[in-house]
């Protein structure tokens, strides 16, 4: 209940900011929720995992079409008595393929570099163990902006990460893939 009522707070105040336009000087502000299913060595060769993410979206358009901002992510993965939880901060620059004129849908793409650090606990014969991690994530996607009112957007969203993550003490890196959707609410100022 609580969030879906942050979630109507949330599209009520987006909806009275600007105009949903990707021109030079425009910004695309709000966040998206994802939900992936990770596998590769770094998350279990056998089994995949299940992840949440949650990312804030401050888009800033240099250029017609052409948007950067940084791009933080939160996540929380879980797999029977293992968790990680993870911070990734770092970079976007993404394109669309159009303006969004006339109340029409906006495909986009876009690249993301994010250094990233994680902290992992498993439990193995009723003994908990804890490890720290850091790496990096590269991601490349894109998705579509629908626009739900004068200045506020819906997005849904897809991507494929690399990630690379070194165990603290560890002589070399780990890799693994992410294949991920989300969706998210944009406010569009202009």
């Amino acid at each position: 209940m609580k969030k879906t009522a942050l979630f109507a707070i949330l599209l009520v105040s987006l909806a009275g900011l600007a105009s949903a336009q990707t021109g030079a000087g425009a910004m695309w502000i709000g966040g998206t929720a994802g939900f992936a299913s990770a596998g590769g060595d770094l998350y279990g060769a056998d089994e995949r995992s299940t992840n949440i993410s949650l990312n804030p979206v401050l888009n800033y358009f240099v250029a017609p079409n052409i948007f950067i901002g940084p791009a933080l992510s939160f996540d929380r993965s879980s797999q029977g008595d293992w968790s990680s939880t993870s911070f990734d901060i770092g970079a976007a620059v993404g394109y669309t393929l159009g303006s969004g004129s006339g109340g029409s849908m906006i495909p986009f793409l876009k690249g993301i570099f994010q250094f990233t650090s994680s902290t992992t606990k498993d439990t193995y014969n009723n003994q908990e163990t804890e490890s720290k991690h850091s790496g990096t994530n590269i991601v490349l996607g894109g998705g579509l902006l629908f626009p739900v009112a004068k200045h506020a957007g819906i997005t849904v969203e897809a991507g494929y990460h690399l990630v690379s993550r070194k165990h603290e003490g560890a002589d070399k890196s780990t890799s693994g893939n992410i294949i991920a959707i989300g969706v998210g609410v944009l406010g569009l100022l202009h």
